[in-house]
């Protein structure tokens, strides 16, 4: 399991977890990272073939924003003052033209990441498991 919400994946009694320190919603990284997603999905490839133990977790070393070591957005994360509606109206409106204009150019937030429907296609997924995957012995 590649999650985000570790307490709720511990209590959960998970398996085996990849936990991605990042914003709900966000479990593979930010949004258009192929590089991180890519790198998200190998390393629960691996810990699924090499887990040695019920309940293991793994912690990847990937950060929502390189240049803020206080992680201030852990502390904002859905937190909404009711003192400044206009705020988030204003909010919504930019999120929305973002939106749009990242679909103009193409981008947009497939139901299905694009990364993970790109590595699970059957021709690029089987041939890429020899190199993700360490041999058994």
């Amino acid at each position: 399991m590649i999650g985000a919400a570790l307490d709720i994946l511990e209590q959960c009694g998970t398996p085996r977890v990849l936990y991605n320190d990042m914003p709900l919603g966000n479990p593979l990284g930010k949004p258009f990272d192929h590089s991180m997603h890519e790198a998200t999905l190998r390393a629960a490839l691996v810990l699924a073939a090499e887990a040695v133990a019920a309940g293991q977790v793994v912690e990847t070393p990937y950060v929502w924003d390189a240049l803020d070591e206080s992680e201030a957005w852990k502390k904002h994360f859905m937190w909404i003052d009711p003192n400044d509606p206009q705020k988030y109206l204003q909010m919504g409106e930019e999120n929305r033209s973002k939106r749009l204009e990242n679909k103009a150019k193409g981008l947009f937030r497939h139901p299905y990441d694009t990364m993970a429907r790109w590595f699970l296609s059957r021709e690029r997924c089987f041939s890429n498991l020899g190199r993700i995957l360490p041999e058994r012995r």
